[in-house]
């Protein structure tokens, strides 16, 4: 277990923000190292302290870290590596090392050579102590990636049944019971018995994997200490708690395009299970998921199915003219405020946010509770199979 391998040293938490100290070799007088985030964009740090390098050591200090613990980012001129320039588009020469920080840490940095360290294995061979947060996120990211590309892999055994045999059943069951156990590990590895020093870090590894909706989630948060839940990770992991399978989806009301307002909950009330189809005229392979919709609807209302598109368009034309073309047999609503903030694929579904919109499709059962997030091919096939029959 994590709790085995976790050194169970005190952090304290002032509101000082954190410094940064350490000694790499390889490291050449004069050169610049930079400490910064990426808070509002992956693609563009914001530096917020630097150095220059002294006998290969430096020292930086940061500024209090709001709703911490935060990634942070050290950016070294030195190294074989390509590195995003801090001053705009573009890179510079150097390395990069990510550091999980939170107010009061005092982290300090020791390894071996930077010229000669490799991108995957580079922060393995490095040492990073003086912060809880860090030890904790740096022992689970291993375990991290394990599962992820576990998940990756089932998902391409999907695309290779679709290819081989179509829609087998027995082959679908065995890779979605597969999944079921990968998320009953992760249920008893952080929640029924958890490592207690790793918990600071359990928000940042289940958010790892964006858009998860684990059954056990809301218990998660619920085993978190009140700073863990406050942090930036831990609203995160909450709001995407109540978008867990087994919970209710949360309710709406919205206008068709010809204005009537439509309730989620009244179409749940005649359907033993409900799709929510959340789409954009321009969304991601629209044109596929909606051709499957067709054949499902088809098969499946007269047995309990019912399906309602959540539109992700700004543009009222837009929508109307899609919904008009492809004359859908089933409701369509939107409260045409986009796919970004203040609109509710974003701020209650959380599937916006992108230049070109998700298309998405929610299972619920005849009580309105998540069956399944993201289910489309033979994935959707097995559910609609498993709750409505041949």
């Amino acid at each position: 277990m994590f709790s085995a391998l976790l050194p169970l040293a005190v952090f304290s938490q002032s509101k000082k923000g954190f410094e940064v100290k350490g000694h790499l070799e390889g490291l050449r007088d004069g050169e610049i190292v930079r400490l910064g985030n990426r808070f509002k964009d992956w693609h563009y740090f914001t530096p917020i302290d630097s150095c220059i390098i002294q006998n290969g050591s430096f020292q930086l200090k940061g500024e209090p870290v709001p709703e911490g613990p935060r990634v942070y980012e050290l950016l070294f001129d030195s190294g074989r590596h390509r590195i995003a320039n801090p001053n705009g588009k573009g890179n510079i020469g150097g390395i990069a090392i990510d550091i999980f920080v939170d107010n009061g840490d005092l982290l300090v940095i020791d390894g071996g050579d930077i010229n000669i360290m490799r991108d995957a294995d580079f922060q393995d061979e490095i040492s990073i102590t003086g912060s809880l947060s860090h030890t904790a996120r740096a022992a689970m990211l291993p375990t991290a990636y394990k599962y992820w590309t576990q998940y990756a892999l089932l998902n391409k055994e999907f695309a290779k049944i679709q290819d081989s045999t179509g829609f087998d059943r027995f082959a679908v069951n065995r890779i979605i019971e597969a999944k079921f156990k990968l998320d009953r590990e992760l249920d008893s590895l952080l929640v029924i018995s958890p490592g207690e020093g790793y918990k600071p870090a359990f928000p940042s590894f289940i958010n790892f994997q964006d858009n998860y909706h684990a059954f056990f989630l809301k218990d998660l948060y619920n085993s978190l200490d009140a700073h863990a839940q406050k942090s930036y990770d831990g609203k995160i992991l909450k709001s995407n708690a109540r978008l867990a399978i087994g919970q209710p989806l949360p309710d709406f009301i919205l206008p068709d395009p010809d204005g009537k307002k439509i309730a989620l909950k009244d179409i749940i009330a005649k359907s033993k299970v409900t799709l929510v189809h959340l789409w954009a005229s321009n969304s991601f392979d629209r044109d596929k998921y909606q051709q499957e919709l067709f054949q499902s609807y088809k098969k499946y209302h007269n047995k309990g199915l019912n399906i309602i598109g959540v539109s992700a368009d700004s543009v009222a034309d837009d929508w109307k003219f899609i919904v008009h073309q492809k004359k859908y047999p089933w409701v369509n609503v939107s409260d045409l405020k986009g796919n970004l903030e203040g609109g509710i694929v974003q701020d209650v579904y959380h599937e916006g946010g992108h230049s070109i919109p998700n298309t998405t499709n929610i299972l619920l059962d005849a009580g309105g509770k998540i069956i399944a997030w993201d289910a489309n091919g033979l994935e959707l096939q097995w559910y609609l199979w498993k709750y409505l029959g041949d």
